[in-house]
């Protein structure tokens, strides 16, 4: 039975398969524990360390993989214990299995695998390379807490969870103080995002209490946040419903949930680096790169795209929601995509990169495409992942270390000579992302966001503009994808080397260490096939694997297009002209970005030199100003609240108190020290003076009687 004791959900899963199921996080979490033992106890630094974690985390995944070839049609809820309870109020420590879990569980335990492993060569020369395994190993840990999470509080534990080792990982080399600011940079940036995400689950545990009818079952049975419990309630309800008690009282129910829509869109913001908290993320390159490729591009900047798509029916029901959601994630596309074609610092531009493909998957989520932001994930972990390791092949065989040998104006160019393999795999990864025939994995799944979108405009009756921007920013931006990934690939690999001899040399002689080239071979195959996991409806004449697979279930996602749009004739032809369209774009901008920074390099200067094209430049280069902005007027407001918050509570309240009673204390052992003064005589009168004291009360005592 489901979880050993509520049988009425799920199906019958055999007793391996449950132990499968709570190891799968465990086997991480038991990694970091020996490694951080290790660090703590300032063991020599080993490959073992390498060995040890990527052995966790392989674990790990071969476990996804026996849970992902045995699920079922429905969920499996694994209850380990109840957590905490207060009256009707629970949760249960909890995991819930099912096709959105499976998926993300490999793509976590698949692609940290790979990155684990090239790591074991990438640092292998660092002294820290105990602690930065056992860091590894505890992300692995709260990402699967995250996306194996039954209810909202577990999956807010593993939020918060990467969040600290987001903040580990990026302050690693902590003694440069560059590095430690972007690491609290991060941290502050996800706590603000944190607080909208709080006031989100708080809203759902208000509405499931003001409808004691509708959620009594099932909240009974799971807690009212639980995932079981949210989506039979959300299954049923009636957007007009007025809302008789509780802090919402009055309120509609479509009211409540756009609510809750937005401020846990807010949280999905911080940690998923949309408009305006996405500037912590091109900050934290000043990690190690592999973390860049674990936790900036394949793993935790996706936790918000999971979280809204697990609550994919709140956001039907609140469509004003979904669609701030679509205009967010098509801005910040478009944003992130032109900052990218001005940055020098190789890292940072796959980190606007990571910024601009999520803000895709957001246009997926807020035009009702789950299964499509979804889809773009996955392909998305392959790509990035294979981008960000192949950077880091770059800037290890140039002898970079702590943030150098970055700069592709500086340290690179004409690196395909000395590093062929490299070269052709971070050239099958542009490829994919930009969409050029035969590596499709990306273009797949953009187009059909795109096409979405615009199915979306077409077909909507409300939110139609919300819709339309969304698109034109997604196809603007598909244009600049293709720019600056090929501007990249030219400063990096095409024309004349531009660094010292030293570091060229070093390339030379080793341009790749170890077995740094086994992830970044299978990644590059994925990067290839992966899009073959979902044929686009034009192709295929249905909804596609991934559709039906995560569409299975009562937590299925319900982003499948309707038969008579599916197989009409018009979308068909909007569809395929979406997809010939981007192509074309792609090439033209490919072609583009090569002739410019290959034969007209000259012509840039002077276009660089002139005053619109320095302006231009500058405010590019510097984020459009959103970064001041964001400090000035996000960042520094709760950074004050924070300081008055520890002034009023921690300093007046705390300690004030624990002074007041030591001063209390002190004040009345002073006035009673007065009493001891050693003289015989000032004792008999203090004596004498109480008899008289206590006889003059029994005299009265005596005449009122």
């Amino acid at each position: 039975p489901c979880g050993g004791s509520h049988p009425e959900k799920g199906h019958h899963v055999d007793i391996d398969i449950q132990t499968a199921i709570k190891l799968i996080p465990l086997l991480p979490l038991v990694g970091f524990l020996y490694l951080g033992w290790g660090a703590l106890r300032k063991a020599r630094a080993s490959r073992s360390a390498g060995v040890i974690g990527s052995l966790m985390s392989a674990g790990s995944f071969y476990l996804a993989m026996k849970v992902f070839g045995e699920i079922g049609d429905e969920p499996v809820r694994v209850e380990l214990f109840r957590w905490f309870g207060v009256g009707d109020f629970f949760v249960d420590f909890a995991f819930l299995i099912d096709p959105l879990a499976c998926v993300m569980m490999l793509v976590v335990t698949g692609v940290g695998t790979l990155i684990h492993i090239y790591s074991i060569s990438y640092m292998r020369h660092d002294p820290g390379i105990r602690r930065f395994f056992a860091y590894l190993n505890l992300f692995m840990f709260a990402m699967l807490l995250l996306v194996m999470g039954e209810n909202l509080v577990v999956l807010f534990i593993g939020w918060e969870g990467v969040g600290l080792c987001s903040y580990l990982l990026i302050g690693f080399w902590s003694e440069k103080k560059a590095f430690a600011a972007a690491g609290m940079k991060a941290f502050i940036f996800n706590r603000i995002g944190d607080l909208g995400f709080i006031m989100g689950i708080f809203a759902l545990v208000a509405l499931v209490q003001a409808l004691p009818e509708a959620a009594a079952p099932l909240s009974a049975t799971y807690g009212p946040v639980s995932f079981l419990t949210l989506n039979g309630l959300l299954e049923n309800l009636n957007g007009d419903t007025v809302l008789a008690s509780g802090v919402f009282a009055g309120w509609t129910v479509t009211g409540v949930l756009t609510f809750a829509g937005i401020f846990l869109f807010i949280g999905a913001c911080g940690k998923s680096a949309q408009i305006p908290l996405f500037t912590w993320l091109p900050d934290a390159m000043a990690g190690p790169t592999p973390v860049s490729a674990l936790i900036h591009a394949a793993t935790m900047v996706t936790a918000g795209v999971y979280m809204c798509a697990r609550l994919w029916r709140l956001y039907e029901l609140a469509p004003a929601a979904g669609a701030l959601i679509a205009v967010v994630g098509g801005l910040t596309a478009l944003v992130a995509a032109t900052i990218a074609v001005t940055q020098s610092d190789i890292k940072k531009v796959l980190a606007y990169s990571t910024v601009s493909q999520l803000g895709y998957m957001f246009i997926g989520i807020g035009v009702g495409a789950y299964t499509a932001g979804i889809f773009h994930l996955i392909t998305h972990a392959f790509f990035k992942a294979l981008l960000f390791l192949g950077a880091g092949a770059v800037i290890h065989a140039l002898g970079g270390h702590q943030g150098s040998k970055q700069d592709m104006h500086k340290d690179m160019g004409g690196l395909r000579r000395h590093m062929p393999f490299t070269y052709w795999i971070m050239l099958i990864a542009a490829l994919a992302i930009a969409g050029i025939p035969p590596f499709m994995s990306g273009a797949l799944s953009k187009d059909e966001i795109i096409f979405r979108a615009a199915l979306a405009w077409q077909t909507s009756p409300s939110g139609g503009a919300a819709y339309l921007f969304a698109l034109v920013c997604g196809l603007i931006a598909a244009g600049f994808t293709a720019f600056y990934m090929f501007r990249m690939i030219a400063l990096t690999f095409w024309g004349t080397y531009r660094g010292d001899e030293t570091s060229l040399e070093h390339a030379r002689r080793h341009p790749l260490e170890g077995v740094m080239w086994v992830p970044l071979a299978i990644l590059a195959a994925l990067s290839v096939i992966g899009g073959l996991i979902s044929i686009p409806y034009i192709w295929s004449g249905g909804n596609g694997q991934l559709v039906e697979f995560l569409g299975q279930g009562e937590l299925g996602l319900g982003s499948k297009v309707p038969d008579e749009i599916a197989h009409h004739a018009h979308w068909k032809s909007l569809e395929l002209g979406i997809q010939i369209g981007l192509f074309c774009l792609s090439g033209v901008m490919i072609l583009l970005a090569g002739w410019l920074y290959t034969k007209r390099g000259a012509m840039l200067a002077r276009w660089a030199s002139s005053s619109l094209g320095a302006r231009l430049h500058r405010a590019s280069f510097a984020s459009w100003g959103i970064d001041i902005v964001c400090m000035r007027y996000i960042a520094a407001p709760f950074l004050l609240l924070a300081e008055l918050t520890w002034f009023i509570v921690d300093v007046l309240i705390i300690d004030g108190s624990v002074a007041l009673l030591a001063l209390v204390t002190q004040g009345a052992g002073g006035l009673l020290r007065r009493l001891q003064t050693g003289f015989l005589s000032l004792y008999t009168l203090a004596i004498a003076a109480g008899a008289i004291v206590v006889l003059g009360f029994i005299v009265v005592q005596a005449l009122s009687s």
